[in-house]
């Protein structure tokens, strides 16, 4: 079975390293990874991990609007055509694939349907995580609950589209959730941080003839920012995102394993 990631990102210099590094250690066979734009040092982490022989394809990807769905399933056809891919992993670069108590091909190799959904964890920073520059291993406690939705792994299938934020996808197959396998999701690391991608979200959005529900989030971020400047943004990080008022599980990413 060869397994091949596939990702768009940007400016995600601190993490994007750490996730390539898991995604082979989990045994993905290949990874294609399209860089929109990123102007901090992104596109130098991953032609180095490129040029040291590890199997990635890099793609530039020059247009702002955050059409996710269409650029996602694009690389999927990708996957599928040009590298002969039994099963996609549509990632984002803050997301840590993982199998319980098994690797992620071991899990996925478990499963006989088209669609796969894996069950998702948010990690939120806190006032207890060390100085570790890895983000997977600084910050190890999480939501207790579930996230509501899932993301997808995929089969080829006739019709296939990846949906908005990888959380579901259309096509005619069959769909599985794939309880022996999870994803940590790191989206909050620091202040700064989240403020980048705010703008970079926000910018993306507006760049985009996408409807005002899609992405509704990093619209309202941004808008906070304009309206109130990081004052107002780092007022509303430091309240729901760091150090958050629900109750978290210290649950280190990779322990099952």
């Amino acid at each position: 079975m060869k397994i091949v990631g596939v990702s768009m990102v940007k400016d995600e210099a601190d993490i994007i390293g750490f996730t390539v590094a898991n995604l082979l250690d989990q045994g993905v066979d290949h990874l294609i990874i399209a860089d929109n734009l990123s102007s901090d040092s992104t596109s130098e982490i991953l032609k180095r991990i490129q040029a040291d022989g590890h199997p990635i394809s890099l793609v530039e990807d020059k247009e702002v609007g955050y059409y996710q769905s269409r650029k996602m399933t694009d690389l999927a056809t990708t996957a599928f055509e040009q590298f002969d891919a039994d099963i996609v992993v549509p990632f984002d670069a803050d997301e840590y694939w993982t199998g319980r108590k098994r690797s992620l091909r071991e899990a996925l190799e478990g499963t006989v349907s088209d669609i796969i959904g894996v069950p998702l964890f948010n990690y939120f920073p806190t006032s207890r995580d060390g100085v570790d520059q890895n983000p997977f291993k600084r910050i190890q406690r999480r939501d207790k609950k579930r996230a509501p939705l899932y993301k997808v792994a995929v089969r080829h299938i006739p019709g296939l589209k990846i949906m908005q934020g990888n959380h579901s996808a259309e096509g005619e197959g069959t769909y599985e959730i794939c309880h022996n396998a999870l994803i940590g999701h790191f989206p909050w690391r620091s202040y700064q941080q989240f403020e980048n991608k705010v703008r970079n979200g926000y910018e993306a959005y507006r760049a985009s003839t996408l409807p005002k529900e899609m992405g509704s989030h990093w619209r309202s971020y941004g808008e906070l920012l304009e309206n109130h400047g990081p004052d107002g943004l780092r007022s509303h990080f430091e309240e729901w995102f760091f150090d958050p008022a629900i109750e978290l599980d210290l649950a280190p990413i990779g322990a099952e394993r």
